[in-house]
């Protein structure tokens, strides 16, 4: 990439050490530099500065080396410069600026440039951040998406080089893809394949991907065929395609790679012009790639000649021998030992048919370890039957029936030996023999079948029960005795991972404990121990736990890191735990040492290993927990990229599969809730709703993906309003509450259903979904510790559902409840939380329909009480300010109604008057107050200022985007408000205020009629003749001889 950009600069323009005029031009752009930032000085455009700081830059480019005093004098100044431009874009940035996404992107590029010049990774981390608030701030279809995200992709791969994280690395990749994505293929998009292409080839470079480098070819291939042969760039694009099938060759040894480098360089060499300064390097590059090409071809001819040779006399020698085993016939010991040296040396020999015979050989070695017992045998068979199967292709007919004879001999290692990575192999392999297989396959039916019994418990029944029988004849002191008791738990704890039993874990925990206790620290499978035994104390806390066993648990984890700081079992293990103590205690640095040790698990483990989609889960979801907390779009992206890997990577029909499905559903639903992509709401809910068909209901983590299931289908309700989804989302969440009343996990399931409860009552006012919320929450409130944060919130909407319930019932039960918890909620709930005076506020409205109820006076002093204190803590200027207000009035004026004191009058109408005149808040909550402010009038005077008031608030409460049936409503309201003013103005003597009152009031239902009308317009075309009835009507009723306008302006009727 910055070979590209040096390439055009030095093809457009003169060399700065070449030519004896670089000096003078160094100087005019620097003087033209200081001029345009002093217009920028003078009079503040961004503009003025941005081209200061690239005149600066040319400046630097074209000054002589030598001149070491110049330089410098540039260099302060372009550093001067870049300050303020960021100083400037911050400012701008700050007022929502609408070329914001535009200036962090110049912020970032500049930045970038910087770090590119000084090498401080501080600069990288800015520019990086800079360019994250470009892309997040640009709508969807911004004309320089692609830009902003091409050169975030630089910045990251700038920091992958300098820190080596595969996360950065990853981010440049995907970040390049975006932005070729967002490019149609036209002459922008070459460059983008290009910096694509060069990313691919660096995670080959780094992870041996060789998926990675077939992309880089194509990619390379694609830029190249999109850019015109007289296009300038057009030779770099063939270099980056040139290079990349030169590295493929020298990984695969295809001669036709070679010979496709050979002629990309040439046509590189023969599309650049003769002037150009790459000519003679591209000549020589050429040169020497052809000299190494005929090289090649002929050692690879070689090599195939007498490989060829030596095949031929290989497979002679090797129908001799098959054909020596196939005719000893018996299944005697004897027959068995002497047929596996034979099928062996036959393999050796020759490739052709290699297949065929390595599964003979598998059947004769697995025949034998049903004779011997002896795990060779059933290592060895494992391995030919894998080999076999991998040097059969997919479409070959023979393929699905040895994936089954491969998947029942790591059935049979399981039933003997007990290791859980067996199962899930065989789980694996019958799936795919399942998947390759026809419907109408005669045998499909057959496979369905063992694949269904392979989900049943009597595997771990059996490995349990032979691993019992073989350390019962095991003393303590006998060295197998370790290794078979963690086997032992091992598949106890599988068995509890898939059946939720608490006895499975004890036993897991038990024998762990006693081959803990029996190794010594030197013994080699001390570190294998203490891992296990750490993994299966975090598995048992995060179930039933308390937080101080989840020390023992880190404890143990720490031990096997240190004994084996590069295991990435180990290290994932331990990782996990501090995941844990995070989400328990909340401390960062938990968090970030999770996800360093998370990171190095995954960069330590092979791309094929069996625990490595396990890895990439863990970091993927760390990763979005971070991002939670910080707020780093990088780390949400890189979360899901990793999830995604990590669920592609996962066979299907792993038992592990949904909950790695369940961690990317999770991630989406929080970029969809950050950014509003309806396309992550429907990614989310798919993908939560498959973990949940492949889910076994008895499993553990059933409930957690029911309930981020709701949670889904929640927000999918919420974006576009179907019932049916809230409906689903409801039964999604309780099942997920209902699984297990007596564990930890449970509370996070009820506070999701309580959530989905409230939406649909709320919505439909159903009194079964009040007794639901009433009784989660309740449960909720029982769970939850009391130093919980959403404790208070819980107590408090506690409170609101039960006085909801009296004001439906009557029952003063639940008044008294509401009362209880409501108070609850106040008092733990410090001063300074913004929702202590909403909770106030609560409390009081309560204690005033306590009094009007049942005459309690102590709960209407309560009332005033509570409500003052509400208003105390409501700063000025708070929306909430009028409501409080209100009420605190509503309380005064009840006890002055009760009590008879007339300072409570004043005090009520003085809080009305405020809340009325208040400049911030909802209109109709201070029409409302205005209404109450007339109610508390004694004189005519105030009477006619509180009804300018409501008068001034009538055109902000009448909007006509009401619905019809609140307009009509309103309406109605509007007239009797607007003949009380009038009828006012005129008791006070001010004639003029009654008849633009009148007007007023006229005016405003007159538009909202007018609105309503509207829908004829909608209605004729479809029933014209309905639709002049109703117009006929409506005419009628507002002909002149109605009395509505004389009784509005005169105050009575007609």
């Amino acid at each position: 990439m910055d070979n590209q950009r040096e390439e055009s600069a030095n093809s457009s323009g003169t060399s700065s050490c070449e030519s004896p005029q670089c000096n003078i031009w160094a100087s005019i752009y620097f003087e033209h530099g200081i001029v345009v930032e002093e217009r920028f000085r003078s009079h503040g455009r961004l503009e003025n500065l941005e081209n200061a700081i690239v005149d600066y830059e040319k400046a630097v480019k074209y000054a002589e080396p030598n001149h070491g005093v110049c330089r410098s004098n540039y260099h302060r100044r372009l550093e001067d410069a870049l300050v303020a431009y960021r100083e400037k874009v911050a400012e701008l940035t700050q007022d929502s600026h609408p070329d914001e996404a535009i200036r962090h992107y110049k912020l970032g590029d500049a930045s970038l440039e910087r770090f590119s010049r000084h090498g401080k990774l501080e600069d990288l981390d800015k520019a990086i951040s800079s360019l994250w608030k470009a892309i997040k701030l640009a709508p969807d279809g911004h004309l320089e998406q692609a830009n902003f995200r091409n050169r975030l992709g630089d910045a990251l791969l700038a920091r992958f080089e300098r820190l080596d994280s595969i996360g950065d690395l990853d981010g440049a990749i995907s970040s390049y893809q975006k932005a070729v994505d967002l490019t149609p293929d036209d002459v922008h998009k070459p460059p983008h394949l290009h910096r694509l292409g060069g990313g691919l080839e660096a995670r080959f470079n780094r992870l041996d991907d060789l998926e990675a480098l077939d992309g880089a070819v194509s990619t390379h291939q694609q830029a190249v065929e999109l850019t015109l042969d007289d296009h300038p760039d057009k030779p770099l694009f063939l270099d980056g395609l040139a290079h990349a099938q030169e590295v493929r060759f020298k990984r695969l040894h295809d001669l036709k790679d070679m010979e496709n480098a050979v002629s990309s360089k040439r046509k590189a060499y023969d599309l650049t012009p003769e002037q150009h300064q790459y000519k003679q390097v591209r000549a020589k590059c050429l040169e020497e790639l052809e000299k190494e090409c005929i090289v090649e071809e002929k050692h690879l001819k070689a090599e195939a000649d007498a490989k060829r040779l030596k095949e031929e006399r290989n497979a002679i020698e090797a129908k001799r021998l098959e054909e020596e085993a196939t005719l000893m016939n018996s299944s005697s010991l004897e027959s068995l030992e002497s047929k596996i040296p034979l099928m062996q040396k036959s393999i050796k020999l020759t490739s052709e048919d290699r297949d065929s015979r390595l599964m003979i050989l598998g059947d004769v070695q697995q025949a034998r370890f049903k004779r011997l017992n002896e795990a060779a045998d059933i290592n060895s068979a494992i391995s030919n039957y894998q080999w076999a199967v991998d040097l059969t292709p997919d479409h070959h007919k023979a393929k699905p029936s040895r994936l089954m004879i491969l998947g029942d001999a790591f059935r049979s290692r399981f039933r003997r030996f007990g290791k859980i990575v067996d199962m899930d192999s065989a789980t694996s392999n019958y799936q795919r023999a399942v998947d390759l297989t026809p419907d109408d396959h005669s045998t499909k039916i057959s496979y369905l079948s063992a694949f269904r019994d392979l989900k049943r418990l009597e595997d771990f029944d059996s490995a349990i029960s032979n691993l019992e029988k073989s350390i019962k004849p095991l003393d303590k002191r006998h060295p197998d005795r370790p290794n078979r008791l963690i086997d032992l738990a091992m598949a106890y704890q599988a068995r509890f991972e898939r059946l939720g039993m608490k006895k499975h874990l004890k036993e897991a925990i038990s024998n762990l404990k006693e081959a803990d206790e029996i190794t010594t620290n030197d013994h080699p499978s001390k570190a294998l121990c203490h891992y296990s035994l750490g993994d299966a104390l975090r598995v048992r806390f995060e179930h039933f736990g308390k937080l101080e066993r989840l020390g023992d648990a880190i404890s143990k984890l720490r031990k096997s890191v240190e004994m084996s700081p590069d295991e990435p079992r180990f290290l994932n293990g331990y990782g996990r735990a501090l995941l844990t103590l995070f989400e328990h205690q909340n401390k960062l640095e938990d968090l970030e040492s999770a996800i360093s040790h998370f990171e190095r698990a995954v960069k330590l483990s092979p791309q094929d290993h069996p625990r490595r989609p396990h890895y990439l889960h863990d970091l993927g979801n760390a990763l979005r927990m971070r991002f939670e907390r910080l707020n780093k779009p990088e780390d949400l992206e890189n979360s899901i990229l990793n999830l995604h890997k990590s669920s592609e990577l996962m066979p299907n029909g792993h038992p592990d599969k949904p909950v790695h499905l369940n961690g990317l559903g999770v991630a989406y639903l929080v970029r969809f809730e950050g950014q509003g992509s309806r396309a992550d709401l429907e990614r989310a809910i798919s993908t939560l709703q498959e973990a949940d068909a492949l889910m076994l209901d008895v499993h553990p983590s059933k409930p957690s993906i029911l309930s981020n299931r709701g949670r889904a289908l929640r927000a999918g309700y919420e974006r576009m309003r179907k019932l049916e989804d809230l409906n689903t989302a409801i039964q999604s969440l309780r099942t997920a509450a209902e699984h297990r009343d007596d564990q930890s996990g449970n509370l996070s399931h009820l506070l999701n259903l309580a959530v989905a409860l409230q939406e649909r009552f709320e919505r439909f006012g159903s009194p079964a979904d009040l007794e639901s919320l009433i009784s989660s929450l309740k449960k909720v409130v029982t769970l939850m510790a009391d130093n919980d944060p959403n404790r208070a919130n819980c107590l408090n909407t506690l409170g609101k559902a039960h006085k909801t319930r009296y004001e439906l019932l009557g029952i003063f039960t639940d008044l008294d409840r509401s009362i209880l918890n409501l108070q609850h909620a106040v008092a733990i709930t410090p001063d300074n939380d913004p929702y202590k005076a909403h909770r106030l506020n609560n409390l009081g409205s309560v204690y005033s329909i306590s009094f009007d109820k049942r005459e309690m006076v102590e709960h209407l002093q309560e009332a005033v009480s509570v409500q003052d204190r509400a208003v105390e803590l409501t700063p000025d200027g708070h929306p909430n300010g009028p409501t409080f207000l209100s009420n605190y009035g509503d309380a005064l004026y009840r006890r002055s109604n009760s009590l008879g004191d007339p300072e409570d009058r004043k005090s009520a109408l003085k809080a009305f008057t405020k809340a009325a005149k208040s400049a911030v808040g909802h209109p109709r909550q201070r029409f409302d107050a205005a209404l109450k402010w007339v109610q508390c009038c004694r004189d005519s005077k105030s009477a006619f200022d509180a009804y300018t008031c409501v008068i001034n608030l009538l055109p902000q409460i009448a909007s006509p985007g009401l619905a019809v049936a609140d307009q009509h409503a309103l309406l109605a309201e509007i007239g009797g408000v607007a003949r009380d003013a009038v009828a006012a103005a005129i008791e006070a003597k001010n004639h003029k205020e009654a008849i633009e009152w009148a007007e007023h009031g006229r005016s405003i239902v007159w538009r909202n009629l007018l609105s309503l009308r509207t829908l004829l317009d909608d209605l004729r075309p479809v029933h014209p003749e309905l639709a002049d009835s109703f117009q006929e009507i409506s005419q009628q009723m507002e002909a002149p001889h109605s009395c509505t306008w004389s009784w509005l302006v005169n105050g009575r009727k007609s």
